[in-house]
């Protein structure tokens, strides 16, 4: 879900969100003046990341990660690269996985 940066009603945006009941939040644009109300998403769902300082995407879930979400792609030689991106593995019930991306088109278009 985009939340936008300029959200005009972010505590409104969070009730749509709660209302929800999903197990998985995927935002971009989660600073601004949604920023607040990811502290409330957090209390909600047990286990989120947030990407770096300068990437405005979250994740929130109520399933356990496999391991520590990851934020951009990486060329073979480990430097980062591309638009903002923000990936984790989701534990599943059985011993499966699933993976989440959320990721963030660069603006204006193309980037």
């Amino acid at each position: 879900h985009n939340v936008a940066m300029g959200n005009q009603d972010p505590a409104g945006t969070f009730d749509a969100l709660r209302r929800t009941n999903a197990d998985v939040i995927l935002l971009q644009e989660a600073g601004g003046n949604f920023y607040p109300q990811l502290a409330r998403l957090a209390a909600l769902y047990p286990y989120h990341s947030r990407c770096r300082p300068g990437c405005d995407m979250a994740m929130f879930s109520r399933v356990r990660f496999a391991d520590r979400p990851k934020w951009k792609l990486r060329k073979e030689d480990g430097k980062p690269f591309g638009t903002a991106l923000i990936w984790a593995k989701l534990l599943l019930p059985g011993g499966r996985d699933a993976l989440l991306v959320t990721w963030h088109a660069p603006w204006p278009v193309p980037g």
